[in-house]
């Protein structure tokens, strides 16, 4: 038997629940050439006729019959999975993936995260705080935050979302701008914040030196030295405080996200939420 064509199977609903050629061949936007086409080919891939055609009347065989008891149970399946998975696309609930670099997911998400489950009972979050750029297409991430505009993984979506301004922090109540610095290796030197500590410090040379952000806070937290940070994350740490230290430096937020995902409740709830959040840390 050669393989059926579910396009031909609508043809035979079609025409049992219409009662002619014409009335059927409108519902399913064909032509009664086409529909006649199409029935011969249903007939000839079973190998055997599922209709009786008399002088313009037709009556389904008893192949016929039941052929159409099974594509109408295949017709409804189809029918109530489209519709379970339409309903749960249009639903802001399931899982998402979102991934930044560890400062924004410990120390800024995490923190505005009860009002987006407040909101949404039914969402569930995955925050994965990674260095590395999670890649869309691959679907290691389902949004990814970056600070600065991607330059790669063109087929997805970029938008910015926000700026992050920084400022100069030390442990709290040890308000000294002779403290020696804190900053990232060697392996992290060409971050911006390595530069501008560079630019604006007549000694730049730092005695304790990080991979992370987390490395930064833990050590100004201690009084071990002074840290550059985006003040939406300084600010938020309470054994930190800001030195009145002019500080020029922004950092671009971007969020990317894969198209095939965009339109998905639940991925633009959290989209929106990621904007509030970026907006008024």
């Amino acid at each position: 038997m050669q393989d059926i064509s579910w396009d031909d199977l609508r043809v035979l609903l079609a025409l049992m629940r219409n009662g002619s050629f014409s009335k059927a061949g409108r519902s399913l936007g064909l032509n009664e050439t086409t529909m006649t086409r199409r029935l011969d080919r249903l007939e000839k891939a079973l190998g055997t006729r599922v209709m009786d055609r008399k002088r313009g009347a037709f009556s389904p065989t008893e192949a016929g019959e039941t052929l159409l008891s099974h594509a109408e149970r295949a017709e409804r399946e189809v029918l109530e999975a489209t519709s379970q998975l339409a309903g749960q696309d249009a639903q802001v609930a399931g899982r998402v993936r979102v991934t930044s670099v560890p400062a924004l997911i410990n120390r800024l998400f995490a923190r505005a995260l009860p009002a987006l489950l407040n909101a949404y009972p039914t969402l569930e979050i995955d925050l994965v705080s990674e260095a590395r750029n999670l890649n869309l297409s691959r679907r290691e991430t389902d949004i990814a935050l970056r600070l600065s505009r991607p330059e790669s993984e063109m087929n997805a979506l970029a938008q910015k979302v926000g700026t992050l301004s920084y400022g100069v922090f030390v442990q709290r109540g040890k308000r000294m701008a002779s403290l020696p610095w804190v900053t990232y290796g060697d392996v992290m030197g060409h971050l911006p914040q390595n530069a501008w500590i560079a630019r604006n410090s007549g000694d730049p040379h730092a005695q304790v030196q990080v991979n992370d952000a987390e490395g930064l806070i833990s050590c100004a937290a201690r009084g071990i030295g002074k840290v550059l940070l985006p003040q939406a994350v300084g600010r938020a740490v309470a054994e930190l405080e800001e030195l009145p230290i002019p500080c020029d430096l922004t950092r671009e937020v971007w969020m990317m996200v894969h198209p095939d995902l965009r339109r998905l409740a639940r991925i633009e709830a959290v989209m929106e939420w990621i904007r509030r959040t970026v907006a008024t840390p």
